[in-house]
């Protein structure tokens, strides 16, 4: 006996016609299928506690240096009121999403018991931050701004915890970039109080060469050896010796005096230079200048934002009519194979 081949015709097993005649046939299973997801969809739908979504709306900020944004050059001037690109909003995002971030949120809302996780549960802080994951997210849109959405039974606190996120975030970056701010702070201002230092020994040096009379030693040199030559010719051997003493005064520290002279030159330079370097430093590690643009605060929400029960009604509906569909195709290819095997076999 030849193997069984079904041909092309009956291969396929339905078209336009046949279709229509099969779901008369079975109307009444997928008409009551279909009654009975949606009526417990329905019903679940209900049971499901409604949440509130309240949303916040920001940009992150282009400038991290603060004091290259106020006092560099007057270009970056412009660079504190430029709104971030897609790099300053990814490191939002995970600011937003840090430990430090929702460990104040869930301390300072008592999410735990308004969540009612019991402490006492072996694993509740898991559970208390797979509660927070699911009812606060973080987007960057396609316009490279953040949005914070937070979806709860109580309105009210909804848009209070977005609020408090979006404040949290300034604190939060201050806190990162000023540890390490500070300590560059710490770098610069011990070399900026080190010159000054240096310059008020080298000033304190000329005070006392000044006070043997030292002074310009070029030009004082010159006048002591016109002096005493002057001296000289009038037979003043008085005077001479007076000016004598003061020209190996001149002599013996004029050229401490001009070394120190150039030294202290040199430190007032070092110092204007570090003046800039000292004052960003202070800038960056001391401002609390926003890090954010905030387009949208949070405000409490008067329309639910879940469940969408219709939609769920819908589709569960609609999953159940196509299942059964599926179901009772099955079910009658495989009577109709069975009846070929058997007509095949005799």
């Amino acid at each position: 006996m030849e193997d069984f081949k079904p041909s092309i015709d009956e291969q396929v097993n339905f078209d336009s016609s046949n279709f229509f005649i099969f779901f008369i046939k079975w109307r009444k299973i997928l008409i009551i299928t279909t009654l009975v997801a949606a009526i417990i969809a329905a019903i679940i739908s209900l049971l499901i506690k409604e949440k509130y979504e309240a949303k916040v709306t920001l940009f992150p900020t282009m400038s991290n240096a603060i004091s290259k944004a106020l006092i560099t050059d007057q270009g970056g001037r412009e660079d504190i009121l430029q709104f971030g690109e897609e790099e300053q909003a990814q490191q939002m995002i995970q600011i937003l999403k840090s430990n430090e971030i929702r460990d104040t949120i869930i301390k300072k809302f008592d999410l735990a018991n308004h969540w009612k996780i019991d402490p006492k549960y072996k694993y509740a802080r898991t559970a208390l931050y797979k509660e927070y994951e699911s009812n606060i997210k973080f987007r960057r849109t396609e316009y490279l701004s953040v949005e914070i959405k937070v979806r709860d039974e109580d309105p009210i606190l909804a848009a209070n915890i977005a609020n408090t996120i979006a404040e949290l975030y300034d604190s939060t970056k201050l806190k990162i970039q000023r540890q390490r701010a500070l300590e560059g702070f710490k770098i610069v201002e011990g070399t900026y109080l080190e010159i000054q230092q240096q310059i008020n020994q080298k000033e304190d040096s000329l005070k006392w060469l000044n006070q043997k009379g030292i002074g310009d030693y070029n030009l004082q040199v010159e006048r002591l050896t016109e002096a005493i030559g002057r001296e000289i010719g009038r037979g003043n051997a008085h005077a001479v010796n007076i000016l004598q003493a003061q020209l190996d005064t001149i002599t013996k520290y004029g050229a401490l005096y001009k070394q120190i002279n150039e030294q202290l030159a040199l430190l007032n330079r070092r110092l204007i230079e570090f003046q800039q370097k000292y004052d960003e430093a202070k800038i960056d590690a001391f401002s609390k200048i926003p890090q954010k643009f905030v387009v949208e605060y949070a405000y409490p929400p008067d329309r639910k934002a879940y469940p969408v029960r219709w939609l769920i009604v819908v589709v569960s509906a609609l999953a159940a009519f196509v299942l059964t569909l599926v179901c009772l195709i099955f079910y009658e290819n495989y009577e109709k194979y069975k009846k070929k095997l058997k007509y095949s076999a005799r």
